[in-house]
């Protein structure tokens, strides 16, 4: 379940920005709202806005965040591939084009029984990816609690044994991201969190060819 996406330096966003999924305190309508854990959560939210306002670009910038996780592993020793793929920076603004492109969730796995929050997001550039990050907070904690960081220069990964740590730093690449090169060499929490992204259907009916069909990506295992 999807709490909050955040993105920056995408398309026609300079700035970060985002969609949040977290339901006010209004009581209006309230029995529609899904309580997991602590949260209380939309099940479905619309973005509304003039023409050319950016509306389609939320939209894209989380197909894209989703595109990336399940493909990047794939991307390993191909800078083509890579660059390819990479997201479209904000366009308007010389320096930006060449800084990070970032994105950002905070998410529930279905049928989680423990209900636990995710904190996971990744930055990325021409070179390759810049920072990628996994947190997690339980039911009852009141902070979150590092999985993984990894930037340029850096890479801890406390949620992690020693020796799935060894497979991880023999494989990782430079243009593939842990998560998914993790799911790959079935870690299971890699494998939960790339499969929560695979699974997410997508819709734009703004788009007068696709209207109303539905988009999604298949688990590959």
């Amino acid at each position: 379940m999807l709490i909050t996406f955040n993105f920056e330096n995408y398309r026609s966003f300079t700035n970060e920005s985002g969609l949040d999924m977290a339901a006010t305190q209004i009581r209006e309508n309230s029995e529609h709202i899904i309580k997991l854990g602590h949260e209380r959560i939309l099940p479905v939210a619309s973005i509304y806005g003039a023409n050319a306002s950016g509306k389609s670009n939320v939209y894209e910038a989380f197909k894209c965040m989703n595109q990336f996780v399940a493909e990047s592993a794939h991307y390993a020793d191909h800078k083509e591939e890579y660059l390819k793929h990479l997201p479209e920076p904000y366009a308007f603004d010389r320096q930006r084009k060449k800084e990070d492109t970032s994105f950002e969730v905070y998410l529930i796995i279905d049928n989680d029984p423990k209900e636990r929050i995710y904190n996971y997001g990744f930055s990325l550039n021409e070179a390759g990816i810049s920072e990628e990050w996994l947190n997690v907070k339980s039911k009852t904690a009141s902070a979150f609690k590092r999985i993984f960081l990894r930037s340029l220069n850096h890479l801890e990964m406390p949620g992690f044994d020693e020796r799935t740590k060894e497979n991880i730093q023999t494989v990782l690449d430079q243009y593939s991201l842990i998560i998914s090169t993790g799911a790959l060499l079935k870690i299971e929490i890699c494998k939960n969190i790339r499969n929560w992204f695979m699974k997410n259907q997508f819709t734009n009916f703004d788009d007068e060819i696709k209207s109303g069909l539905l988009e999604h990506l298949l688990p590959a295992d």
